[in-house]
């Protein structure tokens, strides 16, 4: 129950030896390798650094046997007991890299095959959000394509709820006498009409109308009635759904291979760990120089391993000067060892200083609660504005808006909870009608609530009507964001203006179409090209880590590009160029042509068609 007493090891090998010294100082598991610091000026010329080209290769190939496993875990959950012991495996099966080629492809079968998945999901989303935009125009027997004949024009729109559709009619007569407005369907907010007039006519009746909030829709492009097309994605939904349950089986089909991955997962961790000593180390033509640490407890077994090899070393106590570099171990025994972890995560002693494990120890039951407070998050979110259909279909998202008594009682367990953290929420207006948000604001009113964040739509609006900033609370007994449609500096600040009460504004797919606006509210620059492309670099590379593969990086890059295709004015070609890109290679390139080649507005153009 102390802190371990360490030793810096000095040691002076031939080059010839160094894989074989590494692999048996890994093997040895009690020598931290560091960078040297007592060489003289007049010794570097003559050193330089051991080349670890591989590093990074290595690196890929363990995120995607980690990811594999991740995706066994996810779609065949593995049973496991409370007390079920780890695997154990020798040193041999741990550093035996014969069986990695194979295990990688395997991992990459799994990873394409969940990326099949993704990419079925985002398709079954597109249909679902078709179908809701299709939904009002169902009882319309005319194919959606059909803009009218040689003579007339044919325009599905909207008008509000609230207009009186024979005034309507009217107004119509009036300045198109020839024209006629058919009532398609109605639900809370909107009814969905047919305009048919004649052309010479479509100017008067489109201002007949237009003071009433006539607004023109499109359901899609079909050749067929939106029944048609809603039957043709309600197909494509089915059959999605189907190949994602072949999909999902084909992956859990794999877990029998479970533990070999995560095997090889640990060769290469070894490898990559052994791949980083050697950068630390420095190196002659003939010689290899290491510095490092090592358990004082541990000398003679690492007197046995040098002792194979035409190597000088030494070990020394470090001074006091040296405290601050010596790597800290903890010793204690089975009832004070798991409190090694938290000690981890928050930070270990100094080497000089005491181990609080084992005082600790008595109290651990008492602080846990407080500790996990601690290594959480300060804030927790509720978001009670996501619009997706495969969402809100749970209950979820601002479908939850729908059962204000489930969610009051939903809040009441939450904000009762001892040792919550903040809690901020996101919501929009309601389910259907604005006018839902008023009993929202109630319920919302009645708990500390730490920030409330409001996107001024219902979720029918999904993000094709505009924002309703006239529903936004003035006043509350929380700070108040806003959210939706702020896609330009001109607007935060409108905004800023028309609700001095306003604590913050929330930016989404603005940000994400000009990573400038940040600058831009705050009176900076617009984007620049050499930022925008280091942003878009930055990005990818972080996605080619993340996600384990360029291939589903390229993917996630294209989503974005659906942004930042605003900034390029005259970029239908070349967007549409690295849209047809199938390998990471040609999305480099025609990413980089844009960037590089496409004239760039300071401002972008984002809007919500």
């Amino acid at each position: 129950m102390a802190i371990v007493k360490m030793k810096k090891l000095r040691l002076l090998a031939m080059s010839a030896d160094r894989e074989a010294l590494l692999r048996e100082l890994l093997l040895l598991g009690c020598v931290e390798v560091s960078e040297p610091t007592e060489l003289s000026e007049e010794a570097y010329p003559a050193l330089s650094r051991c080349d670890s080209a591989e590093l990074a290769m290595v690196k890929a190939q363990h995120a995607e046997l980690t990811n594999a496993v991740k995706l066994l875990d996810k779609y065949a959950p593995e049973k496991s007991g409370f007390l079920k012991p780890l695997p154990e495996a020798e040193a041999s099966e741990l550093l035996d890299e014969a069986k990695l080629p194979q295990d990688i492809a395997l991992a990459e079968k799994i990873m394409e095959l969940e990326e099949h998945i993704r990419r079925n999901g985002a398709e079954v989303q597109r249909e679902q959000s078709q179908l809701e935009s299709l939904a009002p125009w169902l009882p319309l027997d005319l194919p959606l394509s059909c803009k009218g004949t040689e003579r007339a024009a044919a325009m599905t729109a909207s008008l509000p709820a609230a207009v009186n559709m024979t005034d309507a009619d009217a107004a119509l007569g009036a300045a198109a006498p020839e024209a006629q407005l058919f009532r398609v369907s109605d639900d809370k907010s909107l009814h969905y009409v047919l305009l048919v007039c004649l052309k010479e006519e479509q100017d008067a009746a489109m201002e007949a109308l237009r003071p009433m909030g006539l607004n023109l829709m499109s359901p899609g492009e079909f050749d067929c009635t939106a029944r048609q097309a809603a039957e043709r994605s309600e197909k494509k939904i089915a059959d999605l759904t189907r190949e994602n349950g072949e999909l999902s089986a084909a992956i859990a089909a794999e877990a029998p291979h479970r533990a070999e991955l995560k095997l090889r997962a640990d060769t290469l961790a070894t490898k990559i760990a052994r791949a980083e000593a050697e950068t630390r180390l420095m190196q002659t033509e003939t010689s290899v120089c290491l510095q490092g640490w090592v358990p004082a407890e541990k000398e003679p077994e690492l007197g046995s391993v040098l002792a194979k090899y035409d190597c000088a070393w030494e070990t020394v106590e470090p001074t006091e000067d040296e405290y601050p570099e010596v790597p800290v171990k903890l010793k204690n025994n089975r009832f004070t060892r798991a409190l090694n972890m938290v000690t981890e995560m928050y930070s270990l002693p100094a080497y000089d200083g005491v181990d609080p494990n084992p005082l600790m120890a008595p109290f651990f039951i008492l602080f846990y609660g407080i500790m996990l407070a601690d290594m959480g998050y300060g804030e927790v979110n509720l978001n009670l504005g996501c619009p997706s259909g495969t969402v809100t279909a749970k209950g979820k998202g601002s479908g939850f808006l729908a059962f204000p008594e489930e969610l009051e009682a939903f809040f009441e367990r939450v904000f009762s909870e001892p040792g919550m953290p903040r809690v901020s929420v996101k919501t929009r207006l309601g389910v259907e009608d604005p006018a839902e948000f008023a009993a929202l604001l109630d319920i919302y009113r009645r708990f500390p609530i730490s920030e409330l964040i409001v996107h001024p739509r219902v979720r029918r609006d999904m993000y094709k009507l505009p924002a309703r900033p006239e529903f936004f609370p003035e006043d509350g007994p929380w700070p108040l964001c806003y959210n939706g449609d702020v896609f330009t500096a001109e607007a935060a600040r409108a905004l800023e203006a028309r609700f001095p009460g306003m604590s913050a504004l929330m930016l989404g797919r603005g940000a994400a179409a000009n990573p400038a606006l940040f600058s831009l509210i705050r009176g900076g620059g617009g984007v620049e090209r050499e930022a925008l492309r280091a942003f878009h670099d930055e990005i990818y590379d972080t996605c080619c880590r993340d996600f384990g593969s360029a291939g589903s990086a390229m993917l996630r890059m294209k989503e974005l590009w659906g942004y930042l295709r605003y900034l390029f004015p005259d970029s239908a070609k070349a967007m549409k160029r690295l849209a047809k890109t199938r390998r990471p290679e040609e999305y480099v390139s025609a990413a980089a042509d844009i960037l590089g080649g496409e004239r760039l507005e300071p401002a972008g153009a984002f809007s919500n068609t």
